[in-house]
């Protein structure tokens, strides 16, 4: 169990640097709930971190949640390494995995819909293994933004304490729960089953397409799906939050069916990512910044973006570094988009599922060149000196399939002197400044750049063919 922010400690909280059952150095809190605090501590032997859960030992649920961890290894449940026990309480001692939970993410950028699809589907696998791994199926009760984390690119399944039985949940008086997340029958004394679980993953999946849970907010379900959210995926989350629960998918294995079906026609539809190639005519000129600029733009759009590294070492690799570890394919995240370092020509990397792809090529023009990108943006400069490697630099890349050419710091009167056969390659000028007017105006030639982009090709991108529309200073994707 884990929570990468760390909380201050608090009335009847142990001390930094405690020391419990004479190994474990207590460095902080990660998180508090009805249950007990979970503490973060260092092995003093192994030098590893772990997270350890207190709980009151009049809490039956404690011993269950032990021992239900204890018997599960699967990736997406946390390790359980130890159980101790003073006068007051158990302590369950179980892996410390740094990521951030769904709710965090949500409040810094939210999920483009590619995201909502393959999470869900991961979550589904989990849910599956408990309820299959033994012979009566174990719930999970509890499914709600804060207790599934991302981490390393996986999800992980949080806090056990409300797990058990249908059987066992008929003897219990009290049914934990998260309010808004809980399904109707654990609020009203119902029976519950395996269609309690599927009403949390509709909960979870809703907030992650709105941003709220079920209910929430006028209109209460069908807004958030309107427009950017496919109409079949609300279809899906829907059903899943039926009043009655026989009115509910009858297991989570049939709603995973349905979003890997819906996944799958949304791949084969969209084709491969639009990939852009973003180069300068000389080292210095900007070409990271357009990168980011242009990931950043994407996700505005609702769209799931990374950004490739052609060279290892760059500014993106050392960006990448400064946030969460990579995931199992060596990608990194970065705020709202992912990165994808240059490990070298041995190391063979899968691109990760995305509508944009944006490659950072420097002042490599042949990288550029030889990406096969959909869109080629190349960077050059307006001083004096500048003139013969800008002129060079069109030359090389006008061989290549939509080219736009964008000046940095060009002012509004200025205008570029080029070779007759060279002028009719598309060109901006790309305002300098990162105040308000500045990104304003940057952000005005990115709407522009898409603009023609739709225009030249009939309308129809790679990655993204069911269109793009403009809402104010936003392009949506019809359907998305």
């Amino acid at each position: 169990m884990v929570c990468t922010e760390r909380r201050t400690f608090g009335k009847g909280d142990f001390r930094k640097n405690v020391l419990l059952f004479g190994k474990y150095l207590v460095e902080g809190v990660l998180g508090r709930g009805r249950q007990g605090t979970v503490y973060l501590a260092r092995h003093t032997v192994l030098n590893e971190l772990r997270a350890i859960k207190r709980v009151s030992r009049d809490n039956p649920g404690a011993l269950r949640e032990a021992e239900l961890l204890g018997s599960i290894r699967h990736p997406g449940v946390p390790i359980l390494y130890d159980v101790e026990t003073d006068s007051k309480y158990h302590y369950l001692v179980m892996e410390y995995l740094p990521g951030e939970t769904l709710s965090a993410r949500m409040e810094q950028e939210g999920f483009s819909e590619t995201e909502v699809l393959s999470m869900g589907v991961e979550l589904c696998r989990i849910l599956i293994m408990l309820h299959t791994f033994r012979q009566v199926p174990v719930l999970y009760l509890d499914l709600q933004p804060e207790n599934v984390m991302i981490c390393g690119g996986r999800l992980k399944l949080l806090d056990f304490g409300s797990a058990m039985t249908p059987e066992m949940t008929a003897r219990e008086r009290i049914r934990f729960g998260t309010p808004a997340f809980a399904a109707p029958e654990q609020k009203n004394g119902g029976s519950l089953d395996v269609r309690t679980d599927v009403y949390g993953l509709g909960a979870v999946l809703h907030y992650m397409c709105s941003g709220e849970p079920p209910g929430k907010g006028s209109g209460g379900f069908g807004k958030p799906f309107q427009g950017r959210q496919k109409v079949r995926l609300g279809d899906i989350i829907r059903s899943c939050l039926m009043e009655q629960k026989e009115d509910r998918p009858e297991s989570i294995g049939k709603v995973l069916g349905e979003l890997t079906v819906l996944s799958a026609e949304m791949k084969s539809r969209n084709g491969r990512s639009l990939r852009i190639a973003v180069c300068g005519s000389r080292t210095g000129i900007g070409v990271t910044r357009m990168c980011l600029e242009t990931a950043e733009y994407a996700a505005s759009a609702g769209l799931a973006c990374v950004l490739e590294e052609t060279r290892a070492g760059g500014d993106l690799e050392k960006m990448a570094e400064n946030g969460y570890g990579p995931d199992d394919s060596g990608v990194y995240r970065a705020g709202r988009y992912r990165i994808r370092p240059a490990y070298g020509n041995l190391v063979k990397i899968q691109v990760p599922d995305c509508d944009m792809l944006v490659a950072d090529c420097g002042d490599r023009l042949d990288a550029a060149a030889g990406s096969g990108a959909d869109m080629h943006l190349l960077l050059c400069g307006t001083e004096v000196w500048d003139t013969e490697r800008t002129e060079e630099a069109i030359r090389f890349m006008s061989q290549c399939r939509d080219v736009s050419v964008l000046f940095r710091g060009a002012p509004e009167s200025w205008k570029p002197v080029l070779p007759e056969k060279l002028i009719n390659i598309p060109y901006f000028r790309l305002p300098e400044g990162m105040g308000k007017t500045g990104k304003r105006q940057r952000r005005a030639v990115m709407d522009e750049l898409f603009r023609r982009r739709l225009e030249n090709n009939g309308k129809t991108l790679p990655a993204l063919r069911t269109g793009i529309v403009r809402e104010g200073l936003l392009w949506r994707l019809i359907g998305r």
